[in-house]
């Protein structure tokens, strides 16, 4: 996932999950064909990009262990087969088997092996001709056994396409279609479990890497037929030619002399993780370009002093002894081919080493390169489908619908594939109405409404405020017309800001006269390159005190205008306790129908989700909580904690469950009814992580029910949602579904009597108008219902309904609200913050109830030139990045770390990240602080 984060106030051009655009003038979306009755569904039409399994396999297949010395890397797996199938058994395995990349082989035949049901091979991964001895370096030892002699059957997945539980078989036979759809392509172009590329159209993004095209290719059940799922998709890929090049284009080097790294310099350091275990060829005459693993880097490589026959020589010396050439650039890094604890260390200079095609990028792609990777990826309607039906002008590469027919695999299982996507029927949902100030109600249009001339439902009160300037440029005068240009624009929404300037006699007598204290807020205006300092503040802010803060860029409000300081007026309308607007729909009508008192004092919607650090990386996973407070769904309180790296259930949501009911019950009577919307979940751990978590939750409600806390068990529905899937939906040129881009207008849902997951319940909403490019469903799966009684329409009607509720947008979001506000709550822990600004300014005079200007001079600290934090991660719409660590742990949690700064840390010490992680102050918890 690409992330990044935008400025703290801004809506125009934000972009992010279910991005939004729009502001006072509300944008409206794109050109709407016609204007529809949406005051209830509308029945329409729209094609998928999935394929119909019109023939399924005739053949039988068996099914094989694989056990070997383990290797991590896919592509060594894969190529171990490869060559175990073409080269060291090629008549047994004739017709070739199918290897799914981790340890099972399927074959159309039951294998010859000289011992009956399994037999061990010797595989030489060298590019040598001597015998494949075991134990030699290079050679794997692989050993095959048939799991059953009951073959895999096309009739095994018939429990699934009738609505039943996958069971053992079912599942082994829908991997098997998933390798013989995959194993044609898979043979020709560089690829990943689900998806190949090739660099056909590429983009060169700088520092060494390119993307690259692609087509993702999956089997999936539906109702009574097994489907095909193909979409485009794209890979970061290190740009192949002389290791030299990649070097220095990696680290901004011009000058081959500046490779002259030593193993003590951060660019050494950096340029050894970037280039391990990466594939290279070694190139000098007469040799025959084997192919070699990076393992690290040495300095001064080609006047390396090794003994060769019991003579010391140089590794300059050797290759000009041996191959005739003089190596250029003794004096730089070169790379080592084998482990640091080998017993002959082979060094090979930069200057005859050459980056192997297509090999993946496997870390996170860093923030700069978001906007190109966006860019990139991002396809118009047809012109996506085009592609994936193998069909256009812009063909990025042989379409795999178009290669199934030539597929040797697929002919020898007698498996066909329909050329055409399939069509459904689906829905558009009745529209919710956006209520305002004074009763007024405007009608969503594509996801989008106006509020311009409206007056917010409930306007707060902002009678305790100040502003600090860290920056040059807007300070004095200037900051006073800025901030009267903005209480004027809040005030037109209703908002009662009082603007003036007192002097310090008048400070003391509204102490002095103990006025009831209003909820204090501070303008903080910073420069543009400020991202440590403001980290500052909002730690000082979230953390340390609970005053709230809003950070606005000099740059931006210079040129400030009406929508500008809109989308500031919203944020701080939200976050001092006011409604922007309220939502009306049959959905929450009839759900209010249902219940005995006020609505939401019984009813509590959450949503959780889970970050996790990078791969390798020895740093914790972030839980978050978010569970609404009020009775329209629109304010919410986080609650989050640190589990170990990679976890995906929540390790701590029994504790998590009890805060949040306590504090529910703290403002309302204790909770019914628990709607839980659940994101970040992948399909093939539903069942694990939506099982570990509703245990928790009922078990938690059982003890807190036993302390007569809860008097009676509150009843849970548990949604996972999630829009990491490769579903998209394609509504025809000039009909009701079409909003005139070639995208499904806002309220799509499909019907899921054509299109669903036979054994569970599921559907896809497409809750929010698209920006650009083609817009992604969310994918919502019904694990536990004990609320609405298995009625999908009334789920379907609250879900998109609570995609309007997101408190500072003017657009419909991709997912409820709950579950929004959750990602923005754990992307708000996602930077390191350790020094306070209690030494900037003295917090005693928040009790004031009057606005207070302060000039505070620019921050002596050096300002991060090379990140704008604004735009550092386009991701987090609200722009935030505090985390809540202690400042004198040592520890830093952010998304562009890739290891923790603890020296010699090696292993995760989970106690230590947990005793150093503090909590939101209490103060801020009810604020909505994360927007």
């Amino acid at each position: 996932m690409y992330q990044g984060r935008a400025q703290d106030s801004g809506w125009a051009g934000s972009r992010g999950r279910g991005s939004y655009r729009g502001g006072l003038g509300g944008a409206s979306g794109g050109f709407l064909p016609s204007v529809l009755d949406r005051t209830q569904r509308t029945p329409v039409v729209v094609n998928t990009n999935c394929f119909e399994i019109t023939k399924l396999p005739s053949k039988e297949y068996y099914l094989y262990d694989i056990i070997r010395p383990e290797r991590k890397r896919f592509e060594d797996r894969h190529l171990i087969i490869k060559k175990l199938q073409g080269t060291v058994a090629p008549i047994i395995f004739s017709p070739r088997a199918l290897y799914d990349g981790n340890a099972l082989l399927y074959s159309s035949h039951m294998l010859s092996l000289a011992g009956g049901g399994s037999a061990t091979f010797n595989v030489d991964l060298s590019d040598s001709r001597r015998e494949a001895k075991p134990g030699a370096r290079g050679v794997y030892t692989v050993q095959l056994t048939l799991t059953s002699s009951d073959p895999i059957r096309p009739s095994d997945l018939a429990v699934v396409l009738q609505g039943g539980r996958p069971n053992s078989k079912s599942m082994t036979a829908t991997n098997l279609l998933q390798l013989l759809i995959r194993q044609a392509p898979n043979q020709m172009y560089p690829h990943n479990s689900k998806a190949y590329f090739t660099e056909v159209h590429k983009m060169t993004l700088g520092e060494g890497l390119e993307l690259w095209r692609g087509f993702f290719q999956s089997v999936r059940p539906n109702i009574g037929k097994m489907l095909v799922n193909i979409d485009t998709t794209m890979a970061a890929v290190y740009q192949s030619g002389p290791v030299i090049d990649l070097a220095l284009q990696f680290l901004g080097y011009r000058d081959v002399r500046q490779l002259d790294l030593q193993t003590n310099t951060v660019d050494f350091r950096k340029l050894e993780k970037f280039l391990n275990n990466i594939k290279v060829t070694v190139n000098t005459p007469g040799s025959k370009n084997r192919t070699k693993t990076i393992r690290g880097l040495v300095p001064n490589a080609g006047k390396f002093v090794f003994s060769k026959d019991g003579q010391d020589m140089s590794v300059g010396e050797y290759i000009e002894m041996v191959s005739n050439v003089k190596i250029k650039y003794g004096s730089i890094v070169g790379v080592r081919l084998t482990p640091p604890n080998a017993e002959k260390i082979v060094i090979v200079p930069l200057e005859i080493c050459q980056v192997k095609p297509g090999q993946f990028y496997r870390q996170r792609l860093p923030d700069r390169f978001t906007k190109n990777a966006v860019t990139f990826s991002t396809l118009k309607p047809d012109k996506r489908l085009d592609a994936i039906m193998g069909k256009g002008s812009e063909r990025m590469l042989p379409s795999p619908i178009n290669g199934y027919l030539d597929s040797e695999f697929m002919r020898e299982a007698s498996m066909e594939v329909g050329t055409q996507p399939i069509r459904i029927r689906g829905e558009l949902l009745a529209l919710p109405k956006v209520i305002f100030g004074n009763h007024s109600s405007v009608e969503p249009r594509n996801g989008s409404w106006n509020v311009a001339k409206q007056k917010f439902a409930r306007p707060a009160s902002l009678l305790c405020w100040g502003i600090i300037t860290f920056s040059r440029t807007v300070n004095g005068h200037g900051v006073r017309n800025l901030m009267s240009d903005m209480t004027r624009c809040c005030n037109d929404l209703g908002e009662d800001i009082t603007w003036k300037n007192i002097n310090p006699a008048t400070v003391e007598k509204i102490k002095a006269s103990r006025l009831p204290n209003p909820k204090p807020l501070i303008i903080v205006i910073l420069p543009k390159m400020a991202q440590e300092l403001w980290r500052k503040v909002k730690h000082w802010s979230d953390v340390r005190t609970g005053i709230l803060t809003q950070c606005l860029q000099d740059e931006k409000i210079k040129n400030a205008n009406l929508q500008y300081w809109g989308n500031v007026a919203v944020k701080l309308n939200a976050r001092l306790g006011g409604y922007n607007s309220l939502v009306n729909s049959p959905a929450m009508t009839s759900l209010q129908k249902k219940m005995t008192i006020v609505m939401g004092d019984n009813l509590r919607w959450a949503g959780a989700d889970v970050s996790h650090p990078g791969p390798g990386v020895q740093k914790p996973s972030v839980a978050s909580l978010v569970a609404s407070h009020d009775a329209y769904a629109s304010r919410y309180m986080a609650f989050t904690r640190v589990q170990n790296p990679r976890q995906e259930f929540i390790q701590d949501l029994q504790e998590m469950v009890t805060d949040s009911i306590k504090n529910f019950a703290q403002l309302n009577a204790l909770p019914e009814r628990i709607v839980f919307f659940r994101d970040g979940v992948s399909e093939g751990e539903f069942e694990s992580v939506s099982g570990s978590e509703i245990s928790a939750i009922r078990g938690q409600l059982v003890v807190m029910r036993e302390k007569g806390i809860n008097r009676e068990m509150p009843q849970l529905t548990y949604i996972i949602v999630g829009k990491r899937h490769h579903i998209t939906f394609y509504p025809e040129s000039g009909t009701e579904a079409n909003d005139g881009r070639g995208n499904c207008i806002a309220g799509f849902v499909n019907n899921t009597d054509d299109f669903s997951n036979p054994a569970t319940d599921d559907f896809y909403l497409q809750s929010h108008g698209a920006i650009q490019g083609t817009s992604r469903s969310a994918h919502y799966t019904i694990m536990v219902d004990e609320i609405y009684d298995g009625n999908l329409q009334e789920i379907q009607d609250i879900a998109f309904t609570l995609c309007h509720v997101y408190a500072k947008a003017t657009r419909s979001v991709s997912i409820p609200a709950p579950v929004y506000c959750a990602i923005f709550s754990i992307l708000s822990i996602a930077l390191a913050l350790t020094i306070f600004l209690s030494t900037f300014f003295n917090t005693a005079d928040a009790d004031v109830c009057i606005p207070i200007i302060t000039f505070v001079p620019p921050s002596p600290l050096e300002h991060d030139k090379r990140s704008d934090i604004f735009h550092a991660c386009p991701q987090l719409v609200c722009g935030r990045g505090p985390i809540y660590l202690s400042d004198d742990s040592g520890l830093k949690l952010a998304e562009s770390d890739t290891a923790s700064n603890i020296s010699g840390q090696q292993t995760f010490d989970l106690a230590l990240w947990q005793k150093s992680y503090k909590q939101i102050n209490q103060h801020a918890a009810r604020e909505m602080y994360f927007l």
